[in-house]
């Protein structure tokens, strides 16, 4: 299935901004993939189709996106109501500037990574779509899973306080940094924000 020009399967965000960062299209931007999620798992976005209305929230136990700097981060979110892509300030407004209960335990967390490596070392095996009997929780795209080696690693992607590959940013700093077109957080003094390498 496409959505306007891209590889796109509903509820698969993470697979379709694998295949949407190798496009052409994007060959001269300097490209991240960012996960989105908190620790209940309940990250609380405005603005998402899925949505019974763009004023009404949806909740996600993670969602991804690619961002793309085009002398500017823009955000390109398939499964977004807003125009694709959205200059990044304006989608982070846009999809998490609303007040949601409790905001300290919802306020998502945001683990960037550098597509290329992404790319690379991505894997999903496509079991945390499954129920405990095995059944679909909603079908699987046409395209074949995307396996490297012989384990999946999108559950260590997901849970921010887990070491992984990437970058992890509170939202306040994932907006000073990226959101604003400039400006360096310090990273050393500063505990929302966690590196880490392989």
């Amino acid at each position: 299935m496409t959505k306007g020009n891209w590889r796109y399967a509903r509820f698969y965000c993470e697979e379709n901004i694998w295949f949407l960062g190798q496009e052409t299209v994007f060959a001269k931007f300097l490209k991240k993939v960012v996960f989105i999620s908190n620790h209940p798992r309940r990250c609380v976005l405005f603005h998402q189709r899925g949505a019974n209305s763009p004023e009404l929230p949806i909740t996600f136990d993670y969602h991804v996106i690619l961002i793309c700097d085009d002398g500017g981060w823009q955000a390109w979110d398939l499964d977004s109501s807003l125009s694709l892509p959205t200059p990044l300030k304006e989608y982070l407004d846009m999809t998490f500037g609303k007040q949601t209960p409790n905001p300290g335990e919802l306020m998502p967390y945001f683990r960037i990574i550098d597509f290329e490596e992404f790319r690379s070392k991505f894997s999903s095996d496509r079991s945390h779509m499954r129920d405990s009997n095995g059944k679909w929780i909603a079908p699987p795209p046409a395209w074949p899973a995307i396996v490297m080696g012989e384990s999946s690693n999108l559950a260590d992607l997901i849970d921010m306080r887990r070491r992984s590959f990437g970058s992890v940013m509170n939202l306040r700093d994932f907006r000073t940094e990226y959101g604003h077109g400039g400006g360096s957080v310090n990273r050393d003094a500063d505990p929302g924000r966690q590196h880490f390498t392989d």
